[in-house]
């Protein structure tokens, strides 16, 4: 099939008098959203329009009906009359648009229009056998109309058949209870942790349950309900399934599951009934999570101004290049360091070293601007989340930018105490840490204190200095006589 036959069809359904309905049936299809044209009579006015089975509703009188459940969609079929207008696309029209990323709609300039043709009843044949009638000579005088009217009486009082009612243009399938079973599309929002929902197996009934479904949750957004049993999950029937394996099915689809559900009174009928719950009941109702917009202000990039401490080696982190990605990443972050202080995360962006953008640098350009900082440095930097958020967008994360978080590592006195707005309260000592490659650090001077400060010393630098401070030890003179060392044991 070429692109030219790949036309969405616009067509306006009428009924005819000799014919009960539209002529087409309405279902929802099983693993694909939306509302299809099921089987199409022969010979019917839905036909005669250009429908086929299988055809996507897109439109209907003009309004997109994509986010509508199937009882919606009838009803705005009912409400149309004798004639409903639909725009419709076949399966491999649908799927071309869909690639394309192109969203159909009726005023598109390829798309077909089709009517139903006018078709004469019965009443219209036998006006076509009746010859013209002369006009009338003279006006009609009161007794000839009273007379016409007294015929006219005993015409109604004769009994006539009783005409066929008129078939709502609603599906012949459709059921003649109102229970519906609902299939459930929840998809996560980048605001929110997770669904949305707890889900439990109930003691003395077999199966799994919602529980507890979350206010303003993608899960309550798609219509999930508190006690609902669920009947599939992503198509697959899970009711003889443990609670691990129903819970590894919803893990598995990601950030989206599809559950076909159903509420406590619709499943005691459909057990009383015998009837098997599937998403190819035309009773069914399909609902989804909707797309929520996320404003740029939910997502926070970090100003991370990491100061060293004085009893602490370097920043407290490493830095690492991902092939597969690209760009420069905050690999491991020591606990209790300046790194951790300033609200630096593993897995995190950089953007900016010291207000310059690094994207495009090398791992050594920016182990070298890490380094030019001295005992701080700046680094702007985003989480998983808000990188994939403003890269979709494609804003370039700035630090000017009205969202940024200001973060700084709390300033240390060479006591070892935290200073925080003059204030300072004591502070965890820390042995020191081995060096690492990266991030290329710069190694602080060891500090000249009086005689406690050999924490920042390595060992062969304190052997040193204990060998500088030894005292000399008369005792250990080999020429010293017999009376020298006895007034040296006298003094002590």
């Amino acid at each position: 099939m070429g692109d030219l036959d790949l036309k969405p069809r616009l067509c306006t359904i009428r009924k005819w008098a000799d014919f009960p309905g539209y002529g087409f049936n309405l279902h929802a299809e099983r693993g694909r959203a939306g509302q299809y044209i099921g089987k199409v009579d022969d010979g019917s006015p839905a036909q005669a329009a250009g429908m086929k089975e299988g055809d996507r509703i897109v439109e209907i009188e003009g309004t997109n009906i994509g986010n509508e459940n199937h009882s919606q969609v009838v009803n705005r079929i009912k409400a149309a009359g004798d004639s409903v207008t639909m725009l419709l696309v076949d399966s491999e029209t649908d799927k071309h648009y869909k690639e394309e990323k192109v969203v159909v709609s009726s005023d598109m300039s390829d798309v077909v229009r089709i009517e139903t043709p006018p078709r004469p009843g019965p009443e219209d044949d036998k006006d076509d056998e009746k010859p013209e009638s002369d006009p009338p000579s003279e006006p009609p005088s009161y007794n000839d109309v009273q007379e016409a009217d007294q015929e006219a009486d005993q015409e109604d009082e004769t009994p006539k058949p009783d005409r066929a009612p008129t078939p709502e243009p609603v599906p012949v399938d459709t059921p003649s209870h109102n229970y519906h079973p609902r299939l459930c599309l929840i998809r996560k929002w980048a605001d929110f942790q997770g669904y949305g929902f707890n889900l439990h197996a109930e003691k003395d009934k077999k199966g799994q349950y919602i529980g507890l479904v979350d206010a303003n949750s993608p899960a309550e957004d798609a219509d999930l309900r508190k006690g609902d049993r669920i009947i599939e999950i992503n198509g697959e029937n899970i009711e003889d399934e443990s609670h691990q394996q129903v819970i590894q099915k919803i893990k598995a689809g990601g950030d989206q599951t599809k559950m076909l559900v159903v509420d406590p009174e619709a499943d005691e009928y459909y057990k009383n009934n015998g009837i098997k719950i599937t998403p190819d009941l035309p009773e069914v109702i399909f609902n989804q999570t909707r797309e929520k917009e996320v404003s740029a202000m939910t997502f926070h990039p970090r100003q991370c101004h990491v100061i060293k401490w004085p009893d602490f080696q370097g920043y407290g982190f490493n830095l690492h290049a991902e092939k597969e990605r690209g760009g420069q990443y905050i690999g491991k972050i020591d606990e209790n360091s300046p790194a951790e202080d300033a609200g630096l995360r593993e897995n995190d962006r950089i953007i900016e070293v010291n207000n310059a953008n690094i994207e495009n640098e090398t791992h050594q350009q920016v182990i070298a601007r890490i380094k030019a900082g001295g005992d701080e440095t700046k680094l702007l930097v985003v989480d998983k989340e808000a990188d994939a958020y403003y890269k979709s967008r494609g804003i370039t994360v700035t630090s000017q930018m009205p969202e940024v978080e200001f973060r700084q590592t709390a300033r240390r006195s060479n006591a070892g105490t935290k200073v925080t707005n003059g204030d300072s309260a004591p502070a965890s000592v820390q042995a020191p840490q081995q060096t690492r490659s990266e991030p290329a650090v710069q190694k602080s001077e060891p500090a000249q204190a009086n005689g406690g400060d050999f924490l920042n010393l390595s060992a062969k630098e304190m052997r040193e200095r204990i060998a500088q401070k030894k005292k000399n030890d008369p005792k250990q003179k080999s020429n010293m006589d017999f009376r020298s060392k006895f007034e040296i044991f006298q003094k002590m």
